[in-house]
Formats: C-alpha cells, structure tokens, sequence
C-alpha cells in the first residue's frame, strides 16, 4: 500500500459543503458588486431621497396647485397631503 492509496478521499459530505460554500461565496460577491454599482449610480428614475416615489411627489405638487388656486381649501389640503405621506408607496395605488 503506497501513501497515495491512504484513506478514501473526500466524502460525499465534503463535497457537497464545498459547493454549498462556494455557491454562496460567488452569490455575495455578485451581490455586493450589484449593490456597489446601483449604489453608485444613484436612485433610480422615479425615486427620490425622501423615500416617495416621482407620482407621489407628482401628486403633493398638485395638491399645492390646487391650493393655491382656491379650487380645495386647506382643511382638505392637510387632509389628503397627510394621507400621502402616511402611503408607503405613495401614488401606486388608488387616491
């Protein structure tokens, strides 16, 4: 018996963490280089830093519009401008 016929080799256990690990170590870096590069390039279309969405803030200019035009008055104004704030996804669904 020579030294390179010594145990069995690695298991079927061995193998599978070893692709179970390495799967995972390519799937993070793919990860992290996508949210680097979506990092980079800023928010995207539509969005805006305040966290409303380009309908939701759409939506509160012409709420000001209206306002200003006397067409609602401010009672209404507070109303629905608070019930646009309080939307997670501001304009995505119905007003």
């Amino acid at each position: 018996m020579t030294m390179w016929d010594w145990g069995t080799g690695l298991h079927w256990w061995g193998w599978v963490l070893g692709s179970a690990a390495t799967l995972i170590f390519w799937v993070l870096v793919i990860w992290s280089i996508v949210a680097l590069v979506s990092r980079a390039r800023g928010p995207r279309r539509g969005s805006s830093p305040s966290g409303r969405s380009g309908a939701g803030e759409e939506r509160a200019r012409v709420l000001a519009r209206q306002y200003v035009a006397g067409e609602i008055d401010g009672a209404e104004y507070d109303r629905q401008l608070a019930a646009l704030h309080a939307r997670p996804y501001a304009g995505a669904g119905r007003n």
